[in-house]
């Protein structure tokens, strides 16, 4: 019972500090318009309002400094995707200031680091209660083995299948015998092993009980046979099952764990990941929970307290991102908005960028 108070108390937290950050960030009723903070709370200082929204901004400018280097190395392999990974580069290109209000527009694509932020404060803002109304949450890892790029969508689609028989035996048991409901929130995510070139679809769950999990792993090996039991995971939900639940589809940074460094990024390892992926929900509540669109909205205004407020004689300020300057650029007067340097770790991930298949 001590690990379940932990992940409600952590649920609540955070409900705390998105509250938080409406009244002192935007001074707005509507959750649309600060989310782009969301993902920041934990590091933002309440009590400091104009450093936390510089640095909420700076940390904007590395997304796209990263995300713009990876799109166009995409975009380059003129795969079926090409103009979805131009429209990630042209994201937050533009940015119109009126006062203290900054308007950009979003791509909403999975490769971009900007909107992947937005998305994942929008799905914990989202799903916090009804997963805080969980008696028993218990985290739970699925998989299959690993697969080549050419069997990656085939398999995706085949656990997606299997995934609905099964919830439709728990289903069909609940309402013929009263056995206990099967209730959660299932994430796809797909990783990349670069030694041996393979592909490693997993399911990702936060399920209402134990006793369900348990029950749901075991039918999850009787519908896939060649799945090693021992891959398989159930422990109780706590906070960190939050972030792991509500992280991106797929790692573009990942940490290398024996040089503790930023692993290379594989561009055609990628693109193999988003094309099996495309026209695919990743997220996908079942048993009662509704639904949260994983969508970012297309247009977003926030105010920054950190900016010197437009005037009657200069009502509107157009910042156009500039790759040499990694930050957005008032093209009259010459000046930056967010004071962003590359640093030497973002210039070698950049540099890490390999196309290799």
């Amino acid at each position: 019972m001590e690990t379940l108070t932990r992940f409600q108390e952590y649920l609540m937290e955070t409900k705390v500090q998105i509250k938080s950050s409406q009244t002192t960030l935007l001074q707005e009723k509507k959750t649309d318009t600060f989310l782009d903070t969301l993902a920041q709370l934990r590091h933002c200082s309440k009590s400091d309002n104009y450093k936390g929204s510089k640095i909420v901004f700076q940390k904007r400018a590395r997304s796209k400094y990263i995300t713009n280097n990876l799109a166009i190395r995409l975009a380059d392999l003129h795969s079926d995707l090409e103009k979805y990974y131009r429209n990630a580069y042209y994201c937050n290109d533009t940015i119109l200031q009126e006062e203290k209000t900054l308007t950009a527009k979003y791509c909403n694509t999975r490769i971009c680091l900007n909107c992947n932020r937005i998305r994942t404060a929008k799905l914990i803002n989202g799903y916090y209660s009804q997963l805080l109304n969980f008696s028993e949450p218990y985290f739970v890892t699925v998989t299959i083995p690993n697969v080549s790029r050419h069997d990656l969508k085939p398999a995706i689609v085949s656990m997606m299948r299997n995934f609905d028989t099964i919830k439709s035996k728990f289903y069909e048991n609940s309402r013929r015998h009263g056995s206990p409901i099967f209730k959660g929130i299932r994430k796809l995510e797909v990783t990349y092993n670069s030694v041996t070139n393979m592909y490693h679809p997993h399911y990702h769950f936060i399920i209402n009980s134990e006793i369900v999990s348990n029950e749901f792993i075991s039918s999850w090996l009787t519908l896939f046979p060649e799945a090693r039991k021992v891959a398989q995971d159930s422990r109780p939900a706590d906070e960190n099952s939050i972030k792991e639940l509500f992280k991106y589809v797929t790692k573009i940074l990942v940490k290398d764990k024996k040089t503790k460094g930023y692993a290379k990024i594989n561009i055609d390892a990628i693109d193999v990941i988003m094309t099996a992926l495309k026209g695919l929900r990743t997220f996908q509540p079942f048993g009662g929970v509704k639904i949260v669109s994983e969508d970012v909205k297309e247009i977003e205004k926030q105010e920054y307290n950190f900016l010197d407020s437009t005037d009657e004689y200069n009502p509107v300020v157009v910042w156009t991102w500039d790759d040499m300057s990694a930050d957005w650029v008032d093209t009259i007067s010459g000046q930056v908005l967010s004071d962003h340097k590359v640093s030497e770790t973002m210039r070698i991930i950049v540099k890490s960028m390999d196309v290799g298949k």
